[in-house]
């Protein structure tokens, strides 16, 4: 007898090996009634008589085929296909659910504007990424960054404006958050956080500095004339730092703040004792 996993397996081998790809490139049923012995290798050393194939179609595509088989012949026919039909309509709808499911879900982690993960979705990672660093005694880096007289920017050039200067710096940041397989956030308003694993406080500083850079260098146009952003931003570093994952968050934030309060458009890596108000 043949176990279901043996099935799946088979099937699996059957799909690598596009045997499956006529059946899955055609959006039409496909029935034989008349199966000869090794005519198919669809179902190993059964004995099969009757085979059916009905795709599974969502928006013009086929994802997967509805596929059964039995021992006797002429046991599919024209009137399986309406049962088969009606089957696969099932399937399309959960599939469908499933997928406005996953879709909302993502929607509810990702902010709108810059599609960065949003504050509670970036906290969610960066504990998971501690925990796991913990135990690996990894290092990995916080960085907390904001634009530097945001306020200043939306009442002199509107709204409009001041979120296509948000747009501009989130995109930056994902960049350099892919390039160090790290993760970036909207922690909210114009302040941003990043996640640079695998790498020390001063490692990360020069990481830091090229974004930097990249983001002072760009221009935006305005009727009332070109534009140009920088920001404020604070490092921090575990294990050097950082009691907890939150505990990681206020120390970045703390030296941004640092960073905020001696001149801007600078960049402050963490240290003991740091006191923005000195």
């Amino acid at each position: 007898s043949t176990t279901d996993t043996e099935a799946t397996m088979h099937f699996i081998k059957l799909i690598e090996s596009g045997l499956m790809k006529p059946f899955l490139t055609s959006k039409e049923p496909f029935i034989d009634a008349d199966v000869t012995e090794d005519e198919y290798v669809f179902s190993g050393s059964q004995m099969v008589g009757s085979l059916i194939f009905v795709p599974l179609v969502r928006n013009g595509n086929v994802y997967g085929l509805l596929f059964a088989e039995h021992h006797q012949k002429d046991y599919f026919g024209e009137s399986s296909l309406e049962f088969f039909h009606a089957i696969a309509t099932q399937i399309n709808i959960a599939v469908n659910n499933a997928s406005l499911y996953s879709k909302m879900e993502e929607m509810a982690r990702i902010d709108s504007l810059t599609n960065l993960y949003n504050r509670r979705a970036f906290q969610d990672l960066l504990e998971a990424l501690y925990e796991r660093y913990r135990l690996e005694n990894k290092s990995f880096s916080v960085i907390l960054f904001d634009i530097d007289y945001f306020k200043k920017v939306n009442d002199t050039h509107g709204h409009l404006f001041g979120d296509q200067a948000i747009k501009m710096v989130s995109s930056i940041a994902q960049i350099y958050a892919d390039k160090a397989d790290g993760f970036a956030g909207r922690y909210g308003g114009e302040e941003f956080v990043l996640v640079i694993p695998d790498k020390t406080i001063e490692q990360t500083y020069g990481v830091m500095a090229l974004m930097h850079e990249e983001i002072k260098a760009q221009v935006l146009s305005h009727e009332k004339g070109d534009v140009s952003i920088d920001i404020s931003i604070g490092i921090t570093s575990f294990p050097t730092f950082g009691m907890n994952a939150e505990d990681l968050l206020n120390r970045a934030d703390n030296a941004m703040y640092y960073a905020k309060s001696h001149g801007r458009g600078r960049i402050q890596i963490d240290e003991v004792g740091l006191d923005p108000q000195k």
